[in-house]
């Protein structure tokens, strides 16, 4: 449980220093909007954005998958 509260605090303590040029799960952040941010999909789908706006809240680090996932 505690391990679980560690991860949730580390996690927001680096969503608080997100900043243009952070790398983040799925691209580098292009853009922030107060509570959004812009980022740049390293792999986009054919036929879809290569940019793609996300809730600070829903952005995770390098350490995750495209979906979110450790």
């Amino acid at each position: 449980m505690a391990n679980k509260a560690a991860k949730a605090e580390q996690l927001e303590k680096w969503r608080n220093g997100v900043q243009i040029g952070t790398d983040t799960f799925c691209g580098p952040v292009v853009q922030i909007n107060k509570t959004m941010v812009k980022i740049s999909l390293a792999n986009p789908l054919r036929g879809y954005a290569n940019e793609s706006w996300l809730k600070l809240q829903d952005l995770y680090p390098t350490s995750y998958d495209c979906v979110g996932s450790p």
